[in-house]
């Protein structure tokens, strides 16, 4: 059936082809780094790996470095770059100073900062309540 459906819409001009089984947004991050031939990627904050995984899922060839503070999405992080010989994952905050300094962890771990959480950021996402 999906073969008979194919060669008809070809008989007009029009393939039909499976688009990612991702969210689009990853996939129009994927277009644009491709066509800017970027071959590094620095992901800070990267929570538990997600970007890096999806850009990896979506054919990036190229190295990718993720920093996150945070010790349990580290974790889950640092196993999935464990599979990948181009992805380094380093257990660190980055930031302009050289320095040690207290992290506000919010109850959902991609809220969490150094930096007070403001009331806007709460009403949008109330699940960030310390």
């Amino acid at each position: 059936m999906k073969r008979l459906i194919k060669s008809l819409f070809n008989k007009f001009g029009i393939d039909l082809v499976r688009f990612p089984n991702v969210n689009c947004d990853a996939y129009r991050r994927s277009l644009i780094v491709k066509s800017l031939e970027i071959d590094l990627i620095i992901d800070v904050g990267a929570n538990a790996g997600f970007f890096a995984k999806e850009m990896f899922k979506l054919g990036f060839e190229g190295q990718i470095v993720s920093y996150e503070p945070l010790n349990e999405p580290f974790k889950i992080m640092q196993g999935l770059s464990q599979k990948s010989t181009k992805w380094k994952a380093y257990n660190y905050a980055l930031g302009s100073e050289n320095t040690i300094s207290s992290i506000n962890i919010a109850g959902n771990s991609f809220s969490s900062s150094i930096l007070d959480m403001l009331p806007q950021h709460l009403k949008s996402s109330p699940d960030s309540i310390l």
